[in-house]
């Protein structure tokens, strides 16, 4: 096996962060805003990130109680769709208020 560098570290810009986690707190509620989630896979959001100050962040989809809960790139992966409309309003807020600030 050959391994070969695919993508720079994924790290988030920490003004952007504050952003979107403010952002999060009002949309889904401070106890459902996790900020210690690390992971070890190449994103390729990093490309991204090294050239604009950015924030990767995740939209939970998982529900247990409408059995949507199995892993990533299972072949019985499905997502609660209703998660959709949580990404929309953060993608809209996020932006939103960063234009106020600019």
């Amino acid at each position: 096996m050959h391994m070969t560098d695919c993508c720079p570290a994924t790290i988030n810009n920490t003004e952007m962060t504050t952003l979107v986690q403010g952002v999060a707190k009002r949309t889904v509620g401070a106890p459902n805003v996790l900020s210690d989630t690390q992971t070890l896979g190449a994103e390729d959001m990093s490309i991204f990130l090294n050239e604009v100050p950015g924030c990767f962040f995740f939209v939970g989809s998982a529900n247990a109680e409408r059995g949507l809960n199995t892993p990533h790139h299972s072949p019985t992966f499905d997502f609660d769709e209703r998660a959709l409309e949580i990404g929309v309003r953060m993608l809209t807020s996020v932006a939103l208020e960063y234009l106020e600030q600019a």
